[in-house]
């Protein structure tokens, strides 16, 4: 009965509550070698952030950098500091996720 009535309760929290996820519009090296990501949420408003990470695949998706930024009608700039030994790689060795 308790299981049942957990379950009931998650499940509503799910419906109820879901979250939306950020487009990453674009990913790019900028000028002083540091991942610039162009996320879009069209539900933002300007007190929301944009929080990105950076994983490099062939190190079993380590962790690697990170930063957030604010929307500005809709779309934000995350700007992602790596380490030196990271630096102007190739882009398809990361994977870039935002919220």
């Amino acid at each position: 009965m308790i299981k049942k009535f957990a379950f009931f309760v998650l499940l509503n929290l799910l419906i109820t509550n879901p979250s939306k996820a950020a487009d990453i519009t674009n990913v790019e090296w900028n000028s002083i070698d540091y991942i610039q990501v162009t996320v879009y949420r069209p539900d933002a408003t300007s007190s929301h952030q944009a929080k990105c990470v950076a994983f490099h695949i062939p190190e079993n998706n380590k962790p690697i950098g990170g930063d957030v930024a604010f929307y500005s009608a809709g779309i934000a700039q995350v700007t992602i500091s790596v380490p030196n030994s990271y630096k102007r790689k190739d882009l398809k060795n990361f994977e870039i996720t935002c919220d």
